[in-house]
């Protein structure tokens, strides 16, 4: 009887240790279960952070950060794309090169914030004008650049042609009115991009040396 009674009490601390350890390791389980799930929301939002971080710089490397539209770095990158297409399928590709007349003497007179106005406002009205496959990019200073898929050069002459008479009419503060050159010209199949810019940068050129506020071509 006292053999049979100390294995029952045995069995008895036996399974209440048991039981003990059980809920401890419950408790445990549940605790790390909440740790994990801290964990996996923590690292969720650092990776949504870093998402748009990585957004962020993206943007900021194509874009101008006065006009934002895009800069010179996506320029040259989407005109390495429409080159390859013209190439491809023989799409005509037309390049403008715009550039506003005498803009020197606007920041001269009104100073540079007047100016960069100027330039916030111009390349918005041009984006607003354009179909949606046309590119627009800031080249530099006073320069913008717009890259139209599947447009020959008359039809680029036109679409020139209406924005710089729209450009003549706006005012961009009381009383001041600005105008601008237009330089154009059509891809040629086979040609370096370096030969079709510096076609449409000479075509500008032309536009300056005849009086400005006009739109010229070079073939």
């Amino acid at each position: 009887m006292i053999g049979a009674h100390q294995s029952i009490h045995e069995r008895r601390v036996a399974k209440s240790e048991l039981i003990k350890k059980n809920l401890l390791l419950n408790e445990g389980n549940a605790t790390l279960e909440k740790l994990l799930e801290a964990k996996n929301r923590e690292l969720n939002e650092k990776n949504r952070e870093l998402e748009k971080k990585i957004t962020e710089v993206e943007y900021l490397s194509v874009t101008d950060s006065l006009t934002g539209i895009y800069n010179r770095r996506m320029f040259e990158i989407m005109m390495d794309k429409e080159v390859s297409r013209a190439k491809r399928y023989t799409h005509a590709l037309s390049l403008v090169i715009v550039d506003i007349d005498y803009f020197k003497k606007v920041n001269d007179k009104f100073g540079h914030k007047v100016g960069d106005k100027i330039l916030n406002k111009l390349s918005l009205f041009i984006k607003n004008r354009l179909r949606g496959n046309d590119f627009l990019s800031r080249w530099g200073g006073e320069e913008f650049a717009i890259i139209l898929p599947e447009t020959n050069v008359e039809q680029s002459i036109e679409v020139c042609e209406k924005l710089r008479q729209c450009i003549n009419q706006i005012e961009f503060e009381d009383e001041l009115f600005i105008s601008c050159s237009f330089g154009t010209t059509e891809y040629k199949l086979g040609e370096s991009i370096d030969n079709f810019f510096l076609r449409a940068d000479k075509a500008l050129y032309k536009a300056k040396e005849l009086g400005r506020n006009r739109v010229e071509n070079i073939a």
